[in-house]
């Protein structure tokens, strides 16, 4: 419930869409019913419907799936931005120097009790430099910076599951 109007749009088009669906379905069902028309004029009388139907539905479903990847691509923007140390400068090297030389599998481990436990300072000082002064590669230094950032916003990282879940259905 949190994160439903963070995804009403998307909501209203698949509501739609089953009313549309809904509505072909009963027109085909009223039209076997005239006694007037042959098969062929029922197929085509409910054929028009559906066109005019599917128009509608598909453009309230584009403006959706438009509005979700938006909202999708700034909250991704804000769980990647780059971190800012808090610690002083001495502090950080300290911190990235006693870091680098563990072995990679003990430093991924450190830094991630250090996420677990909002420890800032250490997460900044190893994540607000460049990843390889800490011993990291790129793109593990960005999983990481991404765990922080999730962990802080945890509402956030909620809202682009749902928004994700939503584009993918």
């Amino acid at each position: 419930e949190s994160t439903a109007p963070y995804v009403s749009s998307a909501i209203g088009a698949l509501t739609g869409a089953y009313q549309a669906v809904a509505s072909v379905h009963n027109a085909r069902a009223a039209a076997s019913q005239n006694p007037v028309w042959n098969e062929a004029e029922q197929l085509i009388r409910t054929d028009d419907l559906a066109q005019e139907k599917i128009v509608g539905v598909a453009k309230a479903l584009d403006a959706s799936m438009s509005e979700l990847g938006k909202k999708s691509e700034e909250i991704e923007n804000h769980l990647t931005q780059p971190l800012v140390s808090k610690a002083s400068l001495s502090m950080s090297q300290e911190i990235r120097a006693h870091v680098k030389p563990m072995e990679n599998g003990e430093r991924l481990a450190f830094i991630r009790q250090a996420i677990q436990q909002g420890d800032e300072v250490t997460v900044t000082a190893l994540l607000g430099a460049p990843s390889y002064l800490c011993g990291l590669k790129q793109d593990m230094h960005g999983v990481h910076v991404r765990m922080w950032h999730e962990k802080n916003s945890p509402e956030l990282a909620a809202r682009l599951n749902a928004i994700q879940a939503v584009r993918d259905y």
